[in-house]
């Protein structure tokens, strides 16, 4: 199930690649500001009597403003995004790793809770009763016998609760839910 986490279509890291993108387009606005530009304006103008046509033509020569400082402000910008969205990336696998060993952990914990723990307290609160109906014990072992039992189910409960919760933790990480504020 780690494998099959796919960061190409994960909502943030799709976020923060448009970011990356948006900087990128700026930087090739900013390199395409070298370059001439021309204009060209028309223009009508009514009077009652006059009728008035204008026609222009603009061409912007950039000689001496290389625009070095907006083009580096926005290869700056770029790689900045770039590099948010790269550690961001890195963080989320991070946190998935250790979400899959808490995951593991609660189900390792789950299955011995429920195959080993709980069956022997059942089973020690059987053989208590069992010899306080004969006489051979005492109702304080019966009932240390019922604490046991309940002590255990209460951490098999927390264990499955805490296997739901990794479970969760891990469909967030992997941008299952893209709104989880809304749950």
């Amino acid at each position: 199930e780690l494998s099959s986490i796919n960061w190409q279509t994960h909502p943030e890291l799709l976020q923060l690649q448009s970011d990356v993108d948006k900087a990128q387009a700026q930087k090739n606005g900013a390199k395409a500001s070298r370059w001439p530009g021309r204009e060209l304006r028309y223009a009508q103008t009514r009077e009652p009597d006059i009728r008035n046509n204008t026609v222009g033509v603009s061409v912007q020569t950039p000689l001496f403003d290389q625009r070095r400082g907006p083009i580096d402000e926005a290869a700056s910008e770029a790689e900045r995004a770039r590099l948010r969205r790269e550690g961001r990336k890195a963080e989320l696998e991070q946190q998935v790793l250790q979400a899959w060993k808490v995951m593991e952990m609660a189900q390792v914990r789950t299955k011995a809770l429920s195959e080993g723990a709980v069956r022997e307290a059942e089973s020690a609160l059987r053989v208590a009763e069992a010899a306080y109906r004969f006489g051979e014990r005492g109702i304080l072992d019966v009932l240390d016998a019922q604490r046991v039992l309940r002590t255990v189910r209460a951490d098999l409960l927390e264990a499955r609760y805490q296997l739901q919760s990794a479970r969760i933790e891990l469909d967030f990480l992997a941008g299952r839910y893209a709104d989880f504020s809304a749950l």
